[in-house]
This record gives C-alpha cells, sequence and structure tokens, in this order.
C-alpha cells in the first residue's frame, strides 16, 4: 500500500468514551492504529454561544477504502449530535508503515491478528 492510501482520522471525543471508540474501531479491524491523545480543551461555537469542554483527541489510521466505514462508525456510537470526525489524506511517509496499515485494517473482523 502507498502512503497516498492511507488516511488519518481525527475525532473529538468525550475522554470517558476514547479508549471503547477506539477499540470498537479495531475490533472491527477498520483501523490499524488508535491514539487517544487526553487533556484536549476545547472552545467553540454551538447554538449562537461560545461553549468550552474537555474533550480527548481520537487519531486514527486506516486504508482510504475503509475512511467512510470508519467515520460511520464513530459517528454511530459518539455522543454529540454533530461530532467533529475529519478525514485527513497522507502525502508521504513509510511505505512499511502504509502496508502495515493495509494489512491490518481489513474491514473483515473475522481476520484476527497477523
Amino acid at each position: 500500500m502507498d502512503p497516498a492510501d492511507v488516511r488519518v482520522i481525527i475525532a473529538t471525543v468525550p475522554p470517558d468514551d476514547a479508549d471503547a471508540l477506539a477499540h470498537s474501531l479495531l475490533e472491527r479491524r477498520l483501523i490499524a492504529c488508535a491514539n487517544v491523545v487526553p487533556g484536549i480543551r476545547s472552545h467553540y461555537w454551538w447554538e449562537g454561544t461560545i461553549e468550552h469542554g474537555e474533550e480527548s483527541l481520537l487519531v486514527v489510521k486506516a486504508p482510504r477504502a475503509l475512511a467512510d466505514r470508519v467515520v460511520d462508525a464513530i459517528r454511530e456510537r459518539h455522543r454529540y449530535e454533530n461530532p467533529e470526525v475529519l478525514v485527513l489524506p497522507v502525502e508521504g511517509g513509510s511505505e512499511a508503515y502504509a502496508r502495515w496499515v493495509g494489512r491490518e485494517a481489513t474491514g473483515r473482523p473475522d481476520d484476527g491478528p497477523s
């Protein structure tokens, strides 16, 4: 797999939900890797008011072909009405890492660990 075929998907999530969401995506083999960055302090507009909140940043890596399924899976499990979920293209990087992402994130939960 070429690095350009990898996608980095980020989402802000309630801190108590981050690890379970990452694990769910891994079990479904939609992603190869998840990083949970705790302690994010978010400031944003919501329904005409500036809001503030504690969140975690979920950063996951998946093949481009699975990106839409990852977004859907995050939205299904997310408790926010309008969760931040962004898909970012990869322009370069380690070809060996990209191949690993492609091997591990198959979209078929029955594949088991490699």
